[in-house]
């Protein structure tokens, strides 16, 4: 009953229904940005939901927690801001427009967020680029991003945060490889491990190859 309620609940996300391809793509796997771009036909529906569930309810969360007054009195913190440029669409988690950052809320494990593990390439240029979609689209001056991430299995004394200026160059890398993904002439080479990503997480992962993507085979497979 549960496990059916959360498909079904899953299946229902905008998240899961939005068919553009977002910021949180960037510097992912090629190939699966291609696949959904394409619209190749989902050849796995039994993929781990419940890390992508789990963080939708965080963010909410998170919107609640600091929309009351004791942690913001004046009204200040903008939330949860649609943002576009052309076929590029976004969802701004936080932007504190007096300190002109933009925040992005991760959620994660422990051991992803240790050391040199956090942020990741995936992390830094998704936020660079909702910099980016907030001053071009919004017309908002942007100078710092911040990424915030909580462990889904630690504590409060676990929650780790980056904040660098933003860099517009970087943006535009993080666009350009978007489109690049997007638009291949050719399906780009797998790039995850089939059995430790693609298999649980990957809507296209396809062992045949018939119509979806295999993934890296590595020596556990």
């Amino acid at each position: 009953m549960l496990i059916q309620g959360l498909r079904a609940y899953d299946a229902e996300r905008p998240r899961s229904l939005q068919e553009e391809i977002g910021p949180s793509s960037a510097f992912t796997c090629a190939r699966e940005v291609w696949h959904k771009y394409n619209k190749t036909p989902i050849t796995n529906k039994e993929t781990n939901i419940l890390p992508a569930l789990m963080g939708t309810w965080i963010h909410k969360g998170i919107e609640e927690a600091i929309s009351h007054e004791r942690v913001d009195p004046f009204g200040v913190f903008m939330k949860e801001i649609e943002v576009r440029q052309g076929e590029l669409p976004g969802h701004v988690d936080l932007f504190i427009e007096h300190h002109a950052i933009v925040v992005d809320w991760k959620t994660s494990t422990k051991k992803r967020l240790k050391g040199d593990n956090f942020p990741d390439a995936n992390y830094i240029y998704q936020a660079q680029i909702y910099g980016y979609l907030l001053k071009h689209d919004k017309g908002f001056d942007v100078k710092k991003i911040a990424i915030v991430a909580l462990p889904r299995d630690g504590g409060i004394d676990d929650i780790v945060e980056f904040v660098g200026d933003y860099n517009e160059e970087v943006a535009l890398a993080g666009i350009k490889w978007i489109e690049d993904a997007k638009h291949a002439t050719e399906k780009p080479a797998p790039e995850k491990d089939a059995r430790t990503y693609c298999r649980l997480y990957c809507d296209y992962f396809d062992e045949t190859a018939k119509v979806g993507c295999p993934g890296m085979k590595g020596r556990n497979y």
